[in-house]
């Protein structure tokens, strides 16, 4: 997988995995897609980096969070496909740590995606004896896994900062220059050239990594620091242009900059792998010129 692919995934997965999924609602979804195809076990699992994190459970005991590589959902994260095992017995990966004297003989995934696009987790669902299910019975869990996915997306704008940031963490992250311009070049197909760049705004965070704007934009709007933000990108984006002028002197940078909202930002920025930060001098612009979002 591309590397910001991957990390793009692994933060999407951080918005879900802290979420209190105990809703009456969710828990009712479960239930019903485990009894339409007959299953007597399902569980909510949200995955990141290295982890399983069961977030809700329905005919079984809570689980703990278990690795990864231990689990069979890291299939499904991986190829981001239903996976069916009829007989686990049958199935070398039965053999899987986490599955050691656990009795169960057969397993469902179903991956969901976050509201970025990317698989963040599953819809698991186990039985104790070998158990058959046809295309039909994918397709029935494929469309409560969506259901889900809307649950989850409700709960997550219940709670749009789990990490509950404050505006004076902010106002330090500006004077430290932990806010950054994230260069996306947009690329003409037909001559295979840079024709573009949107600066867009990420925060360089020195214990939770790379932020998405999602994460700390709507703080600086409500909070009036958004001009700051917004000063603060054009600057390095302006920074960066004099660097690539040095060897393509006919490159144009348009700002367009003022109170960006997060959403149009969490969609610019899921449209392009060849996204760069400004440390790494971006891709190198061949012949391009064009306008820059920055916000």
């Amino acid at each position: 997988m591309h590397t910001s692919k991957y990390r793009r995934r692994n933060d999407s997965a951080a918005h879900y995995r802290g979420l209190v999924a105990s809703s009456s609602a969710l828990r009712t979804t479960l239930t019903l897609a485990a009894e339409s195809v007959a299953y007597p076990m399902i569980m909510l699992n949200i995955l990141d980096e290295h982890l399983q994190h069961t977030l809700l459970t329905v005919g079984m005991d809570d689980r703990p969070s278990l690795h990864r590589t231990d689990v069979l959902c890291d299939s499904v994260m991986r190829t981001g496909r239903p996976v069916l095992i009829t007989d686990l017995a049958a199935d070398e990966r039965g053999q899987l740590p986490s599955l050691h004297d656990s009795g169960i003989r057969a397993y469902v995934g179903i991956p969901l995606t976050g509201r970025e696009g990317l698989p963040v987790g599953t819809l698991c669902l186990l039985d104790v004896a070998p158990h058959e299910l046809g295309a039909d019975g994918i397709h029935t869990l494929t469309r409560f896994a969506a259901e889900v996915e809307e649950q989850l997306e409700l709960l997550r704008r219940r709670d749009p900062s789990p990490s509950h940031t404050t505006s004076d963490e902010l106002a330090a992250a500006l004077d430290a220059d932990q806010i950054i311009p994230w260069f996306q070049p947009l690329v003409d197909l037909q001559t295979d050239t840079v024709v573009a760049f949107e600066a867009l705004a990420r925060w360089q965070h020195p214990t939770r990594g790379l932020l998405e704007p999602a994460e700390f934009l709507p703080l600086a709007e409500e909070s009036d620091l958004i001009i700051d933000l917004d000063l603060a990108i054009l600057a390095r984006a302006v920074r960066q242009l004099r660097d690539w002028r040095s060897t393509h002197p006919d490159l144009r940078l348009t700002p367009v900059c003022g109170a960006q909202r997060a959403e149009s930002l969490r969609s610019s920025s899921t449209t392009s792998s060849q996204s760069r930060p400004p440390r790494s001098a971006g891709p190198t612009p061949r012949g391009g010129r064009g306008p820059a979002a920055c916000g």
